[in-house]
């Protein structure tokens, strides 16, 4: 199609379909037969020997790789270990029986570990900001409401947040600088929009929402809620809320997986949002629980209050689509779907779409994306809490390893060495 970008086209790689080694299979087993996806060909600076399935990946010399004879790549041999435990691997490291730890292990959660060794000289440790942001995302429009909003028959949850002051209000009571200080030691920042602040088609001038507990509490008095009994350690209550009954109180169902991390961020929002009169019923599930499919799984089949979930960027375009009404998870769709808010607004979509079908050198590319975040940081259909962490360690003498945040890890693996050789 002309003009089409595909957003992902640095993950593109078209391997040689050779006829002198694969001409004995049909077209269709290629993608199935050994030869062709556990030995495939390629031109880069290792070939594949040995491929044990859920054990390792054996790696040689490629002696006709393109950089040999500037002295590419360096090692003979290199092995990848599946090691999916973080701490088994992070033991193998420090006893010599590993040189590299890649992002692919978890170790998001072992920061301050892996700190403390660093200072100690016992590895190198890198961090940087990945492409996956961690939402805090509010329940607008439950699947409940598909079929219409009748809480006296069908026992459909009050209509809690149809008043964006209401989002906006939670939105300033949580205090994202303190989780991304504590959990995540200052590694990553806080975001605004749902592209990261050094994207190139970034809108400065969207709305923010620092931690401002007096703020939060005057806009969610502006949507109605107050507090009635004059107990600040109780939840406010609905007096005026739009299309919630008189006496309801801001007491929200709260989801997310058990996951360290993610239970240290629920504590620090349940002690910010009790400060502003929000009380969490908070229920840990397992991630197959949490991302099942609808009607039954809470965040596709959008059974929720409050959800605390993760998504990634993938590509260089802005994923405004995330929060288009055509992505909302229904039985319609099949409960595929990454808008699970139920967010719907029409201007939203047309400044999505708009972008979308545009050309980047065109003015309507980034004027549509502009848009959307203008328009998604005033409606704010979920707050994005933080920008996951890569990470990434290695044996203390290694060099030419690091973490690039849009790149492939093993970007450069032909330059990848240790010992002398990186004393140069």
């Amino acid at each position: 199609m002309p003009g089409f970008i595909d957003p992902t086209y640095f993950t593109n790689f078209w391997p040689p379909a050779p006829k002198h080694a694969w001409s004995q299979f049909p077209a269709e087993q290629l993608l199935t037969v050994d030869v062709s996806s556990r030995t495939p060909l390629g031109w880069g600076p290792y070939v594949i020997q040995e491929w044990a399935a859920g054990d390792h990946i054996r790696l040689t010399k490629n002696p006709r790789y393109l950089r040999v004879a500037d002295g590419y790549p360096k090692f003979d041999t290199l092995t990848f270990r599946f090691t999916p435990d973080p701490n088994t691997a992070i033991s193998e490291l420090t006893a010599g029986r590993c040189d590299i730890l890649d992002p692919s292990v978890r170790l998001d959660g072992q920061a301050a570990l892996l700190t403390e060794m660093e200072k100690g000289e016992q590895l190198q440790a890198f961090f940087t900001t990945g492409m996956t942001v961690e939402w805090l995302g509010f329940g607008i429009f439950p699947a409940s409401y598909d079929n219409g909003y009748d809480t006296r028959f069908a026992g459909d949850r009050q209509d809690i947040f149809a008043d964006p002051h209401t989002r906006q209000g939670i939105a300033y009571c949580v205090d994202r600088q303190k989780i991304t200080d504590t959990v995540l030691f200052g590694l990553t920042g806080v975001p605004d929009t749902y592209i990261p602040p050094d994207h190139p088609l970034y809108e400065t001038g969207v709305p923010v929402y620092p931690h401002d507990p007096a703020a939060g509490k005057v806009l969610l008095d502006q949507a109605g809620w107050r507090d009635i009994d004059g107990d600040p350690n109780t939840p406010l209550s609905a007096v005026s809320v739009t299309n919630v009954a008189a006496g309801t109180p801001l007491q929200l169902n709260y989801f997310t997986t058990g996951a360290t991390q993610r239970r240290q961020v629920t504590e620090l929002l349940s002690q910010s949002l009790a400060e502003c009169g929000v009380g969490l019923n908070v229920q840990f599930l397992s991630q197959n629980d949490l991302y099942a499919s609808g009607p039954d799984g809470p965040l596709f089949g959008r059974r929720f209050d409050l959800i605390e979930y993760a998504m990634s960027l993938e590509g260089f375009e802005p994923p405004c689509a995330w929060f288009t009404s055509t992505e909302i998870p229904s039985a319609s769709n099949y409960w595929v779907g990454t808008n699970v808010t139920g967010f719907k607004d029409e201007l939203f979509d047309a400044a999505c779409n708009t972008a979308r079908a545009a050309l980047p050198d065109e003015p309507s590319y980034a004027d549509g994306y502009h848009q959307t975040q203008l328009i998604f940081s005033r409606e704010l259909p979920a707050l994005p809490l933080y920008f996951r962490l890569k990470t990434a360690a290695a044996r203390k003498d290694m060099c030419h390893f690091d973490l690039d945040p849009s790149a492939n890890p093993l970007w450069n693996i032909e330059a990848f060495d240790y010992g002398p050789a990186c004393q140069n």
